[in-house]
Formats: structure tokens, C-alpha cells, sequence
């Protein structure tokens, strides 16, 4: 059979093409799986990449994936994170962070809840220095004393800093028919040297309401808006309560 000049030149174009588009010992995929990924929350002036791509979500190569943001008018990188993305999956933007959704990742652990918590006040701490938080659920109300009744044992939440890290801290559940099956705590918030914070010479306490007696895990923060002065402190003899002191819960599982 002859074979026309024609046929040479087009089987020498896409012989280079193969050669060229992969390096030696690099197998060639017939498909290219995707995911489908979306953020809530994201900021319209933010511009999304992954594996240093920019591109329109939420159609994503799936697998072990490098995201980050860049600002549109500045160029410049804000958050860089590696994630494994299979499925469809959400994202939490919030505070130049992109979170993943904890029922997506974690199981329930009986007898416990467990949180991810940041700081987001420069007025309990300075974003450098981590505070520390110890929890006490609180058991009820002694309504003859007209106080309430915390349980002796306490959980202490380490290095609390102005981003929110992997780990969650896990803290344990007192079962209280007073309750209502809902976990509602103390925190005293100790500085970075483990020594109290005080107010006008008082220990401060912030409060923790899960918010569903359902939900066992929880992403939570100090809000930026927090004061801490004579007027927004409720003073009592031994303590400093914050005046608008429930921690907002980002989502829950």
C-alpha cells in the first residue's frame, strides 16, 4: 500500500503532540474526573484558583487540589490551602479563611461536643498573643441562692488565636435534667501566660450556647465587635460578664 506525503506529514504532527504534552514515564488519562465544589459566603471581589487556575466555579479537577483566592483589584494571594475535594463539597469563606464543613470530615463522639474556636477581639488580645479558654457547662439554677450551678469539672481550650486552626478540642457533657439536652458553658478566659484576664480587677467570662440539642460539633469565634469596659461588663462581686457574651455559631453539626 503506498502511503501519500500527505499521510506522512499528518502521522509526524500528531506523533510530536504525544510526545511533546507528556513527560517520560507519564501515563495519558482518557478523562479528567471533576468535582463540584461551591463557597458560601465568598467576597465578589475575590477570584478563585486551583492548582494556580482560575476558574468558574463549581465545576473543579477532583482529588487532592491546591486552592486559593486572589483580590481582583490587587493581585494579591489572601489564602492558600491544599484540600481533598470528591463529590460535591462546601466551603465557608469567612475572614480571609475558607472552612470546611466539620460534617463532612468528623463523626459524633458520645458524651462530648466538639469545638474549633478564634478570636477575632484585639480587646481580649492582641492578634499576636493566643488566649486560653476553660468551659464549665452549667448545670441550672439554684433558685434559693438565685445562682447558677456549674459543674466542678472543666475543660480548657488552648491557644485560641485569630485564625481557626485543624484541631478540634473536645469537651466533655454533664447530662442535666435542667438542661434540656442543650450544652450551655462558661468560658474564663485566661491570658497567654495562663494568668486571668481581668477587668477592673475582675476575672471575665465569656458565654457558650450550642445552639441545637442536636448538634454535637461547632465552629465558633470571639467577635471582632467585642468591648470590654466598665459599660459593657455586668460586675458582681467576683466576676466580669460580657454584656453581649453568646459566641455565634458559623455552622453546626
Amino acid at each position: 500500500m503506498r502511503i501519500s506525503t500527505n499521510q506522512y506529514i499528518v502521522a509526524f504532527i500528531a506523533s510530536f503532540f504525544m510526545l511533546s504534552s507528556c513527560e517520560k514515564g507519564e501515563k495519558l488519562s482518557s478523562f479528567q474526573e471533576f468535582a463540584r465544589l461551591s463557597i458560601s459566603g465568598l467576597d465578589p471581589n475575590l477570584i478563585v484558583y486551583c492548582n494556580d487556575i482560575a476558574v468558574n466555579l463549581p465545576h473543579i479537577p477532583a482529588g487532592n487540589v491546591n486552592i486559593s483566592l486572589v483580590n481582583r483589584s490587587t493581585g494579591e494571594k489572601v489564602f492558600e490551602k491544599g484540600y481533598e475535594i470528591v463529590g460535591e463539597q462546601t466551603l465557608y469563606y469567612f475572614q480571609d479563611q475558607l472552612l470546611t464543613n466539620p460534617q463532612d470530615t468528623m463523626g459524633k463522639i458520645e458524651g462530648t461536643i466538639q469545638v474549633r474556636l478564634a478570636n477575632f477581639s484585639d480587646k481580649i488580645s492582641d492578634e499576636s498573643k493566643p488566649i486560653h479558654l476553660v468551659f464549665q457547662q452549667e448545670l441550672g439554677i439554684d433558685w434559693d441562692l438565685f445562682m447558677n450551678i456549674y459543674a466542678e469539672h472543666s475543660d480548657t481550650v488552648y491557644n485560641v488565636e485569630s485564625s481557626f486552626g485543624e484541631e478540634y478540642s473536645k469537651l466533655k457533657v454533664v447530662e442535666s435534667p435542667e438542661t434540656n439536652n442543650i450544652y450551655r458553658a462558661r468560658a474564663k478566659v485566661l491570658n497567654e501566660d495562663k494568668s486571668p484576664l481581668k477587668v477592673d480587677g475582675k476575672e471575665v467570662y465569656l458565654i457558650f450556647v450550642a445552639g441545637s440539642s442536636n448538634a454535637s460539633i461547632f465552629t465558633s469565634y470571639i467577635p471582632e465587635d467585642l468591648m470590654l469596659s466598665s459599660d459593657d461588663l455586668v460586675i458582681s462581686s467576683a466576676e466580669a460578664w460580657v454584656g453581649l457574651p453568646i459566641l455565634p455559631n458559623l455552622f453546626e453539626n
